[in-house]
């Protein structure tokens, strides 16, 4: 029976459709060289994509120029190449023109549902095949090689850059990185959270010379030679245990990554990868020997294992949970596809297409801030009924911690100043 409920999705969710319908419908897609530049001799033809929907294993195989519809191994339903082509570019320019969070099309639910596809977004693997497949595969596809020519089934991860851009590794609260303010007290820690930004904002003149426009909490901290900030861990015991799992140093380089990303240390503006890499690279703040190739090596490894399963909530055992790699999809709705396998070319994509974002502090942030103003006008914090005012909305509901980072605590058993910093990474 077909399903009448009205989709509503947002772009990355019909971005999986998309994907779904394009390359079923040309059945080949392309990868690149060793230089991220698309390669007509590298390929994999679409033989077959399988979807789980409601206990039910479908199966999708292309079979003399028309995609023929497998229910739990029996057929029900076929389709010809080129109407999956038409609906895909259908479906990608209505994608480019949408405005809003979320959006319906009739026209694609319909053609879709006659397909026993019942969302646009691929639903969860079941756990069985989630051992086989990897537990971040968004598509599984049966194809064959033109480098080997051999025939395979394996999880995809699907990357596209015609919405916002996708997430590599997720923040959570475990994902803080906690740094000492030394030599901070009481009212340092509300002068600081008074600053309301986390960094500096800075504006330009006529004559092109920037000045301070707004002071951030970073660059008070920077600015007054009393303080520092000194890492003293991660947030959890999990992400501290995954990171000695990539590399025993790894914690350090993504402490002093992140304070060259917020401008505690270093001379840098970008948040990519490669440039981080190198400021690390100029900076040694580990005094490597040879820091040449140590820093970029490293954060490639942690890219590559983000991938691969790490996350910062969840014990890893460090094996990877993969088997394809990523379809990525441009702005344009051009797909190539990246081998996990192939691991100089994959690794160098990601460690080229992948940059270290802020992401959003969360309430606690605006209680320190407003507990701050309070402090400094009257010399006394906020009361009880005002902080449940900030945390919580009109509605009565918790607003969310969120990354819960980005402002100066009291850490009351060690009588000590702290202050998180999160990130996520994100595909450019």
């Amino acid at each position: 029976m077909i399903n009448k409920k009205v989709w509503s999705f947002n772009i990355g969710e019909w971005t999986e459709a998309y994907v779904f319908l394009k390359l079923l419908g040309i059945g080949r897609v392309y990868g690149t060289d060793a230089n991220n530049v698309l390669s007509t001799k590298i390929y994999m033809d679409i033989l077959e994509i399988l979807r789980f929907e409601e206990s039910k294993e479908l199966s999708y195989k292309r079979e003399d120029g028309r995609i023929n519809c497998y229910e739990n191994g029996a057929k029900f339903y076929f389709v010809p190449a080129p109407d999956l082509l038409e609906k895909a570019d259908y479906l990608y320019n209505k994608i480019k023109a949408h405005q809003k969070a979320t959006m319906s099309e009739p026209l694609i639910q319909e053609f879709m549902e006659h397909m026993h596809v019942f969302s646009p977004k691929t639903t969860t693997i079941p756990p069985n095949y989630q051992k086989i497949y990897g537990n971040k595969s968004d598509i599984i596809i049966k194809t064959g090689s033109s480098l080997d020519h051999s025939v395979s089934t394996d999880g995809f991860s699907i990357k596209s850059h015609i919405g916002s851009n996708a997430t590599l590794f997720n923040c959570s609260n475990s994902s803080r990185m906690v740094y000492e303010v030394v030599n901070c007290t009481d009212y340092e820690m509300h002068r600081i959270n008074s600053c309301e930004r986390f960094v500096d904002k800075y504006k330009k003149s006529a004559n092109g010379i920037s000045s301070l426009n707004e002071e951030g909490m970073i660059g008070y901290i920077k600015r007054h030679n009393s303080l520092s900030l000194r890492f003293i861990g991660a947030g959890s015991e999990t992400f501290e245990s995954n990171m000695l799992l990539t590399d025993s140093c790894m914690l350090e380089i993504l402490s002093n990554l992140l304070l060259i990303l917020v401008g505690y240390i270093g001379n840098l503006t970008s948040s990519s990868s490669e440039d981080l890499s190198m400021e690390l690279e100029r900076l040694n703040p580990m005094s490597i020997r040879k820091p040449e190739y140590y820093y970029q090596t490293k954060i490639k490894q942690f890219h590559f294992n983000s991938f691969a399963g790490m996350t910062a909530s969840t014990e890893w055992d460090g094996r990877p949970r993969l088997t394809g790699g990523y379809i990525d999809v441009d702005k344009d709705g051009n797909i190539l596809y990246y081998r996990a396998t192939s691991n100089d070319v994959f690794i160098n994509y990601l460690f080229k297409n992948v940059y270290f974002d802020r992401p959003d502090r969360g309430v606690l942030k605006d209680l320190a801030i407003a507990n701050a103003h309070s402090f400094l006008n009257t010399g006394k914090v906020l009361t009880e009924s005002e902080e449940m005012k900030i945390l919580y909305n009109d509605k009565g509901a918790k607003r969310p911690k969120k990354g819960d980072w980005g402002y100066v605590y009291k850490d009351q058993n060690q009588n000590r100043y702290l202050m998180a910093i999160n990130f996520q990474t994100r595909f450019r």
